[in-house]
């Protein structure tokens, strides 16, 4: 069993290795955030100039609508143009009336046309008493004491979670 003294000097020894991932995971960051102040006028300025060009060209097919009889559509530098018929949207006042006239009109084609849903709602669940989840056929599992390592800081721990998470020693070894 290790020492109080030999705890402390690991938890220092894995804390300081850590802020390097963090040092380094923040300046990455911050490399991002500049990259993106710098891009991000120019960009702005493109997708304006785009929806401007959209614009002028879906009003200029649209009073030429007779150049898209046959073909209905035409490609002009990788941007296909012209008329598509739209698959449309089904909508209904009230999906309660819908389900009732189903049942009604075609109670056997039910099944496929109502879906329904039923599973235990789990974070209702867990406010229910030992007695009633036993009741229901539930077990806590999962309980008791666990070992924690969780750094103070919270936002950059995010990132370097999911960093780690996400890589494996060997790759990161390996950079």
């Amino acid at each position: 069993m290790a020492s109080l003294a030999e705890l402390e000097k690991l938890t220092r020894e894995y804390s300081d290795v850590r802020n390097v991932v963090v040092k380094r995971m923040q300046a990455l960051e911050d490399e991002i955030a500049a990259c993106k102040r710098k891009h991000l006028a120019g960009i702005k300025r493109a997708v304006a100039a785009t929806i401007e060009k959209h614009s002028l060209l879906e009003v200029a097919v649209q009073a030429s609508l007779e150049i898209f009889v046959r073909p209905r559509t035409v490609i002009f530098h990788g941007v296909k143009i012209g008329l598509q018929k739209r698959k449309g949207k089904l909508k209904w006042e009230s999906k309660e009336q819908v389900i009732r006239l189903i049942k009604k009109y075609f109670p056997k084609q039910q099944d496929i046309l109502i879906q329904i849903t039923e599973k235990p709602v789990e974070s209702s669940l867990k406010y229910l008493s030992d007695i009633k989840l036993k009741k229901l056929g539930i077990s806590i599992t999962d309980t008791g004491d666990a070992v924690i390592i969780k750094a103070a800081d919270a936002e950059i721990d995010k990132l370097v979670n999911a960093y780690l998470r996400d890589n494996d020693i060997e790759e990161l070894e390996a950079a």
